[in-house]
């Protein structure tokens, strides 16, 4: 299947000022005037992850800033008294880090760069005191918030009541349409975290994923290499989690709808 998009986007958002990042419309929303913005940029901090495994912010660290991911990718995950690591999430460029402290004032995860990364921060307390006197600041805000609970939890709702093989093939549809929103290709990417890693997220044994990545580049579903999965076919990803068949259904009830109408 030919994908619509290219595999890298453009323009290089590692290096642009916030006025030229390509994020921009995710961090500041429509309606804000010239001074609210600057305001903004100004309370701006930029974090550069340079390797695999630093971290943005540990568990148990006290809240300080909010923190989006600009460039590259990092896992959120928690680790037990046993030293066993289990992976909450994975976040992308424009997605929003460390939430979960907003509440109790410390953060519940690790934030951890699956490669190197850039990151904006920008002061809680600040923040707050910022939003008060620009509603459409605050309710950006709740949008985002929403959006990542969303993503979150809704996706892991889904996946409790899936066998491996569907939970494997939700797993790549989700990056797929989360790659495929930032500009990227939505069906050829790199996939930066481990099979052990994705393992301990869609809570399978490691040797269960490799098996059914296996058996997805035996029927032709993905191709893999050292570099990029390439999705070989959507549709098939897609017959296997059932949503072919919601989409199909959905069609269905709309087109009986406006025949009764």
């Amino acid at each position: 299947m030919a994908s619509t998009y290219p595999v890298k986007p453009a323009p290089n958002l590692a290096g642009a000022a916030c006025p030229n990042c390509g994020l921009l419309a995710w961090c500041v929303p429509a309606g804000m005037d010239s001074q609210q913005t600057e305001r903004i940029y100004k309370l701006t901090e930029h974090q550069q992850l340079k390797r695999r495994g630093e971290f943005l912010h540990r568990a148990g660290t006290a809240l300080k800033s909010l923190t989006m991911i600009r460039s590259g990718s990092v896992k959120s995950c928690i680790t037990n008294m046993d030293g066993d690591e289990h992976i909450t999430g994975f976040s992308f460029s424009g997605d929003l880090v460390g939430a979960d402290a907003i509440d109790g004032g410390k953060y519940l995860y690790d934030v951890v760069a699956l490669q190197e990364s850039t990151a904006c921060r920008i002061s809680f307390g600040e923040f707050e005191r910022l939003s008060r006197g620009i509603p459409v600041l605050q309710h950006h805000f709740n949008a985002v918030m929403g959006r990542e609970i969303t993503r979150n939890y809704g996706l892991m709702m889904q996946l409790g009541c899936m066998s491996a093989e569907q939970r494997v093939a939700q797993f790549l549809l989700n990056i797929s349409g989360r790659y495929a929103a930032r500009g990227y290709s939505s069906t050829r990417f790199h996939l930066h975290m481990s099979r052990r890693e994705i393992a301990s997220y869609l809570g399978l044994k490691h040797e269960t994923v490799s098996r059914v990545f296996s058996n997805f580049r035996r029927d032709q579903l993905v191709a893999m290499d050292c570099k990029y999965t390439e999705i070989m076919n959507l549709g098939g990803l897609q017959e296997i989690t059932g949503e072919r068949q919601l989409e199909s259904r959905s069609l269905h009830q709309t087109r009986s709808s406006r025949r009764a109408g």
